[in-house]
């Protein structure tokens, strides 16, 4: 999901899966994904900070 927080419109999850895993390609978008969760660009950022992320550590306790 960090490709969404830095601004990435949508996100394609299972792209370069394996084909013995045979998952499907899944598209992600970022104003569904706010509509669906209730919140706010700036709100998911938040969260997004919150939960941790590939280039941050995670806020403890």
């Amino acid at each position: 999901m960090d490709a969404l927080t830095f601004g990435s419109s949508i996100l394609l999850r299972h792209l370069t899966a394996s084909e013995q895993k045979k998952l499907p390609i899944r598209e992600i978008t970022l104003d569904h994904l706010l509509t669906d969760i209730g919140l706010t660009q700036s709100q998911f950022v938040d969260l997004c900070i919150l939960l941790g992320c590939d280039y941050c550590d995670s806020v403890k306790g």
